[in-house]
């Protein structure tokens, strides 16, 4: 029998014999519910749901009915969630009581290819699982086909070098892939690899805005290197992709990055702290040679002028030579103590000696004069 969940159940159980029954029970899986002849429910649950059992007894023996409760209830939908290809959450969405949920219907395509990804509805019946969870959840992935979309992470300018290496990162969308992708400058001549440029294209994950959120997505990455930067090379630069329900396209400026007076002295310091152990030993060896030179050259000049201020105002005359036999006589005379002297003596001239009594003498001379 059916019966909806809230409602009252009542089961009477008939049975013909002779003797009369006594005895009734109802059992549901060999668990005894009542002892009447009647089951009586008076607010049915979807636990109540199951195969009954009624036994009746007599004097000569018993018998059995089965009859099975069928207890219809509600499931509580919540809301669906829509989710990325790495799962990152984009939005909620309201569904049906029916648990079925309508999209938003959009003419532009950059709206449309933004309901890629996954739906997940979430059902309860109120029935623990034997996890004790009450909560049940399915997915399904919606795959939604437009022209491609440069995402989210692109930029508009970027800077470089001059003769350095300047590289472009392109991020794409594009379900079905694209089948065609070009680079171009301003007057629309195309790119292709070579010596100085190279093109790389590589499946990868993108950041793209989705109703909102800025979430992980399956997409294109394409690489576009220009080695040695020349002046010719800082300019603008146009990327096209095409597929089969459409083209788009993304502008990007290469600017010019000049140095600053502090960084052209900071590099300077870079290069010489920097460079190999020999161009720094050598310039070490160089800058001390230097630093030597002019040292002796300035000691040179401080030795020459004092030398010349003490040549012209010392003088150091002549001197009488001694007559040793003159001096033997004299000392005999005067009964003296005979000295010994050495005939190859010369008495030493001592220049600071004689230059004090030079300054002494003068200032003699000048203080008798003014007495006068």
């Amino acid at each position: 029998m059916n019966i909806t969940e809230g409602q009252s159940l009542r089961v009477r159980c008939n049975a013909e014999a002779l003797p009369e029954p006594t005895n009734f029970t109802w059992t549901k899986m060999n668990k005894l519910i009542s002892a009447l002849p009647t089951l009586y429910i008076d607010v049915v649950n979807r636990k109540d749901t199951g195969r009954y059992t009624c036994t009746a007894m007599n004097l000569i023996g018993t018998g059995n009915i089965e009859t099975d409760v069928v207890v219809f209830y509600t499931y509580t939908f919540y809301e669906w969630e829509h989710t990325s290809d790495y799962g990152d959450h984009i939005r909620f969405l309201n569904g049906s009581s029916n648990g079925s949920v309508i999209l938003p219907n959009s003419n532009d395509n950059e709206i449309e290819y933004q309901n890629n990804g996954y739906y997940k509805c979430t059902v309860s019946n109120g029935i623990p699982n034997i996890n004790g969870v009450t909560k049940q959840s399915s997915e399904i992935f919606l795959y939604v086909k437009g022209k491609p979309i440069f995402v989210h992470d692109n930029v508009a300018r970027i800077y470089g070098e001059y003769r350095k290496t300047v590289s472009i990162d392109v991020n794409i969308y594009s379900n079905p892939k694209y089948t065609d992708f070009g680079i171009f400058d301003g007057n629309g001549n195309r790119f292709t690899s070579g010596t100085n440029i190279k093109i790389i294209e590589e499946t990868r994950s993108v950041l793209a805005s989705f109703h909102g959120s800025v979430v992980r997505v399956k997409g294109y990455k394409i690489t576009f290197n220009l080695e040695m930067m020349t002046q010719e090379y800082f300019t603008d630069y146009i990327f096209k992709v095409t597929n089969n329900f459409g083209q788009s396209q993304h502008r990007t400026t290469i600017i010019r990055a000049m140095k600053t007076k502090a960084d052209s002295i900071q590099s300077l310091y870079t290069i010489v702290v920097s460079g190999s152990s020999s161009v720094g030993f050598i310039l070490m060896i160089a800058v001390t040679i230097y630093v030597i030179k002019r040292f002796c050259r300035t000691q040179h000049q401080i030795q020459v002028h004092h030398g010349t201020r003490q040549i012209n105002n010392i003088e150091c005359g002549p001197y009488d030579e001694i007559d040793e036999q003159e001096m033997e006589e004299n000392l005999a005379s005067n009964n003296e103590t005979e000295t010994v002297i050495d005939s190859d003596y010369e008495e030493p001239c001592n220049l600071l000696h004689t230059n004090r009594d030079s300054d002494y003498n003068q200032k003699s001379i000048s203080l008798s004069s003014s007495e006068k």
